[in-house]
């Protein structure tokens, strides 16, 4: 059981500088984000006639909405379903391959071979092909993106081809039924034009976190910083969605121009913003792990001025052109690689905070899945990617360094296990945070221990985070071979008992084993204390909780030595239960997690090693006595791990005091003892 919550309380940490610049994590990216999340891509009146289309090409996927004639919207790939040439946008729109094309078309032609279809996407035409006995027209159309339009006519598209996709609703909740979006009616906008700033040099979730706080306002936007009140500037994050609410400063609230601003970040890359005499919407387009293309679509109010209007524009223009700037210079240092992260205000930076997190969890979670799975899964290709054997035969042998095969194949070839996001060492301390966090998700805990151990290594303070992340790592390899220990340990008992020789040395072997790797695994955490971490532990929490994880590791040794070595390791437990003591008595209360989990763990030692149950109920009963003795002063930030580990602590003394006095009875009376618990 672990002493700490494993929230980060040393505050909450941008986004490792690697993020922002590492191909790898920006084609996990294309997979977990825009291959499985519905994208905003524009709203309804952008369309007004049958056939009427818009091209987009979206963090690689190339595709197009298209209005057919029963006033319908659709989604398609812009891929010939022949030979894979683009079916929308001219010849010399294809060389300039622009972001966005737009045009009207009455059949959809490729320009290739002449393949054509319909709006609804069905094949109208193959030429030659109807000599072909085995060609099916019927399965050869055009492949479909699925579509939603929600309450207020804004299209979005969702590019994860299974059944079990993640619908809109669940997504982005009641983004759709914002109350503050009743004062201004889209219906009462039409489409004005669209510009763009092509090829920014920064990655799309730079200007994301950008958008999503106004903390730089105050610095770099002296126009939004004269016209919106800051001091009541806030976000609210909610499902996939972040509100973002600007009053305007009192002097401007009767100005039609400068009146309320409602503006929605829509996860992950787009935004609405709504004014009484001017409204856009912008899409962070990411080129790749390093180029970003701001996308904007204007719409103007029908009642608006010319001058209002215009002036608006005008504003939002240099408000982008500033942040295009700042974006950039931040993006070349995340490049050089010297920035690392840094901290985020908690109030200031809420918004930023509650994208990364989706960020966060949306990548974890597929990397999960692909590491369960032995493969890269990619949504926006059936069953996610899977290949046919002679692709994965070749590919296998063109690629024979690839951390992912295409899929496990059937029986052609052996297929590694799946190797990390990256297939080198972790650039970055945050980069071995990260795969130490991904390896817990996906319950690799061997791996997890390889990240941690290579953070502590490094001779500086570890954070929290950091600690409760070694220290999880540890715990989890070491506990399923404490257990297993037992487990083996009791039959074998049982077989002596029987007199079956024969399988008691069999047992005995196996047991053997699982020692061995019980020892390597306390010795190595023990080297990495020893050298590293109690070394540079510059706080009394932090000396506490190595001291006391050294006694653990070494009490963990005890429990299967013999002779000798079983004195040296119980000795030395005991050496360092005690300097943990000593830190503790002085630097921490009564009440804290880590010296309440030292008590629990210390009398754990006296009790089960040195057989002393008097020295363990008295050290639990002092602890747990002194602690509720300042119940009052115990932080809401830890009161619930106190808490427990003050049940724990109870539980023992009850366990404990009831053996003591049934200490008499006869040895069989006594069933096998349950091992105590412990932090």
């Amino acid at each position: 059981m672990s002493t700490e919550p494993l929230s980060n309380n040393d505050g909450n940490k941008n986004l490792p500088s690697s993020w922002y610049r590492s191909d790898a994590i920006y084609q996990l990216e294309r997979r977990a984000i825009f291959g499985k999340k519905w994208l905003f891509i524009c709203h309804t009146n952008r369309f007004t006639k049958a056939g009427e289309y818009i091209r987009f090409k979206m963090a690689g996927y190339n595709f197009f909405l298209i209005k057919d004639r029963d006033g319908n919207i659709n989604a398609f790939h812009n891929v010939c379903r022949h030979r894979a040439f683009p079916v929308v946008g001219s010849k010399q729109e294809v060389e300039k391959d622009p972001m966005v094309e737009a045009g009207q078309v009455s059949i959809l032609a490729c320009k290739f071979h002449g393949w054509s279809y319909t709006m609804k996407g069905a094949l109208a035409k193959a030429p030659l092909f109807q000599d072909q006995p085995h060609f099916d027209a019927s399965k050869n159309g055009l492949l479909p993106i699925r579509t939603h339009i929600d309450r207020l006519g804004y299209v979005y598209v969702n590019m994860d081809t299974s059944d079990n996709y993640l619908k809109w609703e669940e997504q982005f909740g009641d983004l759709d039924n914002q109350p503050r979006v009743e004062n201004f009616p889209i219906d009462k906008y039409k489409y004005a034009f669209s510009w763009s700033f092509e090829n920014c040099d920064y990655n799309w979730k730079t200007l994301v976190d950008n958008y999503n706080e106004c903390y730089h306002c105050r610095v770099a936007h002296p126009g939004i910083a004269s016209t919106v009140d800051l001091k009541t500037y806030y976000v609210k994050g909610s499902f996939s969605y972040v509100a973002h609410f600007s009053p305007p400063k009192p002097e401007n609230a009767a100005k039609e121009e400068n009146g309320s601003i409602v503006a929605s970040f829509i996860f992950p890359f787009a935004s609405i913003t709504l004014m009484p005499s001017y409204a856009y919407t912008m899409r962070v387009v990411p080129i790749d792990a390093h180029r970003t293309e701001m996308q904007y679509d204007v719409y103007r109010p029908t009642d608006a001025t010319d001058e209002a209007f215009d002036e608006t524009h005008k504003f939002f223009v240099q408000v982008e052109e500033e942040d295009k700037f700042l974006c950039t210079n931040a993006q070349k240092n995340m490049e050089a690689g010297v920035y690392t992260t840094g901290p985020l205000h908690t109030r200031q930076e809420h918004g930023v905070i509650y994208f990364q997190k989706l960020v966060r969890d949306a990548l974890m979670e597929h990397r999960a899945l692909e590491e369960k799975e032995g493969r890269e899964i990619n949504p926006v290709l059936p069953d996610g990617g899977a290949r046919s054997t002679e692709d994965i035969f070749w590919y296998q042998h063109l690629h024979p360094n690839s951390a992912f095969l295409p899929e496990r194949p059937p029986s052609l070839l052996t297929v590694p296990s799946p190797a990390p996001i990256y297939t080198n060492m972790p650039e970055t301390r945050e980069d071995s945070v990260y795969l130490a966090k991904l390896a817990e998700q996906a319950e690799r805990y061997e791996e997890m221990v390889e990240n941690m151990k290579r953070v502590a290594s490094s001779d500086q303070e570890l954070t929290v985070e950091e600690r409760n992340l070694l220290s999880v790592a540890y715990k989890n390899v070491i506990g399923a071979r404490r257990a297993s220990w037992r487990i083996v340990s009791s039959i074998e008992q049982k077989e002596e008992s029987k007199g079956n020789e024969a399988q008691v040395a069999m047992i005995k072997g196996y047991r053997e084993k699982i020692e061995s790797e019980l020892a390597k695994i306390c010795e190595d955490i023990l080297d990495v204390l020893e050298k590293h971490l109690i070394p540079s532990a510059a706080t009394g929490e932090s000396k506490v909780f190595y001291h006391k994880m050294m006694g653990d590791y070494h009490r963990y040794l005890a429990e299967f030595a013999t002779g000798d070595k079983r004195k040296d390791s119980a000795d030395k437990s005991l050496e360092a239960y005690k300097a943990a003591s000593d830190v503790a008595v002085t630097e921490l209360p009564p009440t804290h997690p880590i010296r309440l989990g030292l008590a629990l763990n210390f009398s754990v030692f006296y009790y089960e090693i040195l057989n002393s149950p008097d020295r363990a109920c008295h050290l639990a009963k002092q602890a747990f006595d002194d602690a509720i003795a300042e119940l009052d002063t115990l932080s809401e930030e830890s009161y619930k791990d106190s808490t427990l580990i003050m049940q724990l602590l109870r539980d023992n003394l009850t366990l404990w005091t009831s053996d003591m006095q049934d200490s008499d009875k006869p040895a069989d009376a006594k069933d096998e003892e349950a091992p105590a618990d412990e932090a």
